[in-house]
């Protein structure tokens, strides 16, 4: 794979900037009074995001892999995971332990992986 020309790398940044600018217009325009763009009226009562930033790795939680108790002097590249699965309400559905009360809720969420 070659790497982009300048020439190439200046019309991919100029449509990403006037994509960009553009991207407010409708909702300027329909603040002018000119309906633009409908959008649908949400129905969900609320949603909970689970930003877990620096937190317990996806094997640990929400896609637990093979439990393998740690070790020191082992390799890391052996190590899969360190926390049992547990079984939540769904079928086929495991989590990492430590997030037990929404393994009782997982009925009633969706699971984004």
């Amino acid at each position: 794979m070659t790497s982009p020309s300048r020439r190439d790398f200046i019309k991919s940044l100029s449509a990403a900037s006037l994509a960009a600018l553009t991207a407010s217009a409708p909702q300027a325009w329909a603040e002018e009074g000119v309906q633009v763009v409908s959008r649908p009226k949400g129905t969900a009562d609320s949603m909970i995001l689970l930003w877990m930033g620096g937190a317990m790795s996806q094997t640990e939680s929400f896609d637990p892999k093979r439990m393998q108790e740690f070790k020191p002097g082992m390799e890391t590249k052996s190590l899969i995971c360190t926390s049992p699965q547990i079984d939540t309400v769904c079928d086929h559905v495991k989590f990492g332990k430590g997030v037990d009360n929404l393994a009782k809720l997982m009925d009633r969420a969706s699971l984004i992986r």
